[in-house]
């Protein structure tokens, strides 16, 4: 069988999916857009392009992108399915040509429609399925429903001491007012976090116990941060219903989870042991929720939201 996923890997999640395709042994490819790395003739291009987007809404980068696209599909060949993620990024016409490679094209969206409007490649024939991670897009829009998963294949970090009750790390957003009140909460019950803001500055009204960095955090950091603790804090973004990765690491390294994400009640893991739902706006975050052990989610549960049991699903394996 041969599959291409096609998707612009923003957090190095995507790359995942492809290699579990391959452990299962399938001639399986990623054209991810992130790679694609457009180079200007001159600075007179560069300046054209600009000025281009700006009165003729045509963007050279972009068309130029979309071709790459097609010239890596042609170099493969035709592909029993492909999966495209986020598609709101290529036009209807690449979409319709990425078509004619396969007989079974699919989306996912793990972004909200609000956050990233996708509802003008809806109903046009262009995907044989499509899946959202959002329930409220689900419902609204007639879609599959598909959490995101966990991407590691490890449900323990060994051996690591707890450093803290509760970690995360959040972009600069509308989320700050929150997590300041949470962060608040946490210092009134003497609980250790470790809240880190990432950005360009620090945002002069942020808690004085909120960390800062202008750097991202990869994936292992973000790990051995999460093993650390004793659970994970998850602030829903504006406009978002579904369910974040770091639910799915939460759940993955068996730690507790610290949400405002009123959804996750209605999945099989929900356990109120292991998750905590809060109002963000008026966050009560009791010492009793951390000082009780984790409850291990039911294997047959678990395995479901695995990057295994996720590949199986959306590729009918």
């Amino acid at each position: 069988m041969r599959i291409c996923l096609i998707s612009f890997d923003y957090w190095n999640y995507d790359f995942h999916i492809v290699d579990e395709l391959k452990s299962k042994g399938i001639d399986a490819h990623h054209i991810n857009l992130r790679d694609y790395k457009h180079v200007y003739p001159t600075p007179f291009h560069r300046i054209g392009n600009f000025f281009g987007k700006l009165f003729l809404k045509r963007n050279v980068k972009k068309i130029a992108r979309e071709k790459y696209i097609l010239k890596e599909l042609s170099a493969l060949g035709t592909q029993d399915q492909i999966l495209v993620i986020n598609p709101e990024l290529i036009t209807i016409s690449t979409h319709q040509e990425i078509r004619r490679f396969t007989d079974h094209y699919i989306a996912y969206l793990y972004d909200s429609i609000k956050r990233n409007p996708v509802d003008h490649l809806l109903n046009k024939d262009l995907f044989h399925t499509t899946y959202s991670f959002d329930p409220e897009d689900v419902k609204n829009f007639n879609l599959k429903p598909l959490t995101n998963y966990i991407y590691f294949n490890r449900r323990s970090f060994p051996d690591v001491d707890i450093l803290y009750d509760c970690f995360t790390v959040i972009s600069i957003d509308e989320r700050l007012e929150s997590l300041n009140k949470i962060s608040e909460c946490f210092k009134k019950e003497q609980l250790v976090s470790k809240f880190v803001l990432v950005g360009k500055s620090r945002p002069t009204r942020a808690h004085p116990d909120i960390e800062f960095s202008e750097d991202r955090i990869n994936q292992e950091e973000m790990h051995e941060k999460i093993a650390q603790s004793k659970a994970v804090l998850d602030l829903l973004r504006e406009n978002q219903t579904g369910i974040s990765f770091r639910v799915f690491e939460a759940i993955g390294l068996q730690k507790k989870i610290i949400t405002s994400n009123q959804h996750v009640r209605n999945l099989d893991f929900y356990d109120p042991n292991n998750i905590l739902i809060i109002d963000p706006n008026n966050p009560a975050i009791p010492r009793s929720f951390l000082e009780t052990p984790y409850i291990p989610i039911p294997n047959a549960i678990y395995r479901k939201y695995t990057l295994e049991g996720w590949v199986e699903k959306v590729f009918d394996l």
